[in-house]
């Protein structure tokens, strides 16, 4: 047995330890590792990963950022007690400018009860340590920058994650306060940082191009690398478990198989298009057409006017519904209602919810945007921004083609794993690990 997986299996049930061993389960129970506090460790050996989960701590939102967050986090959970890394990870937060653990997050990711790992403790930063700030922790950024340097001091490795820079092209779609944060930490977190992880290579060009502009001494200094982005809509996809609310549960029946579904899942943002897609749908329905457009998502930022608009719209209930703070299970259901998921947005890091979809076998129809041509490729149904014929023309070619068509379609996007994600930051981590002991003398 590997060895670093002995100091679990006696906690763990047979059952629970023939699926780890033999694969006998395909879904990951995170409640099936550490199922006591009883279990007793050694002190990890080897390097140990210092990551920074601080904005997750008391964020429960499941959209965007956390939501890749936490997929990571899970993934190393799993292949440290797979037994398949050396690594020790360590979910930590920042409080007044000092490390603690961030035990409670873990017990949210492993469905344990509140206390069962114990107290936070503070994090005395040693050699053998690298930090990684995942979760976007920009509003504190300076408090993490004496970790990073002593982090480095220690012969560690600093990392973080850029997910996008459309701040800097785009300022009008964000807040002013958000505004002055994200344009002041990213010049420091490009200096402290000694690998930049970006969501997908779209994003990664526009970092290096953005430091060859603005720290073009850093170019030579800092790595820019991307990790892969898993997708896992509903926890239990496969079983009858949840609940429809009411009003969701009377449009997927009052639509059934009759009128066709498609479904936009993101914030309420200008930037996201709903406006221009409810533009397009609301012209359909005047001509007489009876496609259903579905909203999933929440309010985001300069979005009050949209969520008015989407909110009091007389088709609601009828042609139209907004789905708001969705359920995993709703999420799901939505998803295998949808004859297609549509992303008419005006700017991407990534888009996590287009491979969604697709694992859900739902062709995608897209706004022609770099980041959508790399991950959709030759799958997707492009328009021109903000062309109204163009995106009414994909409507029309989604609908004519046939179900086995729209699931070869959908089914060609590559999906990516969390798994494989977690593995690509490590073995980054590794790779400056190993460059530093070959420069030394």
């Amino acid at each position: 047995m590997i060895p670093i997986f002995k100091r679990f299996a006696k906690a763990l049930p047979s059952a629970a330890l023939n699926a780890l061993l033999y694969g006998t389960e395909v879904r990951f129970n995170p409640r099936l590792l550490f199922r006591t506090a009883a279990v007793k460790s050694a002190p990890p050996q080897g390097r140990r990963l210092l990551v920074d989960v601080t904005h997750q701590v008391r964020n429960t939102q499941k959209s965007g950022i956390p939501r890749v967050v936490a997929g990571i986090a899970l993934a190393f959970l799993k292949l440290s007690a797979e037994g398949e890394i050396s690594t020790a990870v360590e979910f930590v937060r920042l409080i007044n400018g000092t490390l603690f653990s961030a035990k409670r997050y873990e017990e949210r990711l492993r469905e344990l009860p509140p206390g069962t790992l114990g107290r936070d403790a503070e994090i005395r930063i040693s050699s053998g340590d690298d930090i990684l700030m995942i979760g976007a922790n920009f509003d504190r950024f300076d408090q993490l920058i004496p970790c990073f340097e002593r982090v480095r001091a220690a012969g560690g490795t600093t990392a973080s994650v850029i997910n996008d820079l459309m701040p800097f092209e785009n300022p009008d779609w964000f807040p002013e306060d958000f505004l002055a944060v994200f344009t002041r930490t990213i010049p420091e977190l490009i200096q402290w940082s000694d690998i930049v992880f970006c969501v997908s290579e779209t994003t990664r060009a526009e970092t290096e191009r953005w430091i060859r502009r603005n720290l073009p001494a850093r170019l030579n200094g800092v790595r820019l690398a991307v990790f892969d982005q898993g997708a896992n809509v509903g926890k239990n996809d496969d079983s009858d478990a949840g609940e429809l609310r009411p009003e969701l549960e009377a449009f997927l029946t009052g639509a059934a198989n009759r009128f066709p579904i498609f479904t936009q899942v993101s914030l309420l943002q200008p930037r996201k298009g709903q406006d221009f897609a409810l533009d397009v749908f609301e012209t359909r329905w005047a001509q007489g057409r009876e496609e259903r457009l579905v909203y999933v998502g929440r309010k985001g930022w300069k979005a009050d006017a949209l969520y008015e608009r989407i909110r009091n719209h007389p088709e609601r209930g009828r042609r139209f519904l907004f789905v708001e703070n969705a359920s995993e299970f709703e999420l799901a259901r939505i998803y295998d209602r949808s004859v297609a998921l549509i992303s008419p947005s005006r700017g991407e890091g990534y888009g996590l919810p287009v491979v969604e979809g697709a694992l859900r076998g739902k062709p995608v129809i897209l706004s022609d945007l770099p980041v959508y041509r790399e991950i959709a490729g030759e799958a997707g149904f492009f328009f021109p921004l903000d062309d109204p014929a163009a995106f009414n023309r994909q409507i029309d070619a989604v609908l004519a083609i046939d179900p086995e068509e729209r699931l070869r379609r959908a089914r060609s996007i590559r999906i990516g794993t969390w798994r494989q994600g977690a593995l690509d930051i490590l073995n980054a981590f590794a790779n400056a690990e190993t460059k530093t002991r070959k420069e030394k003398p």
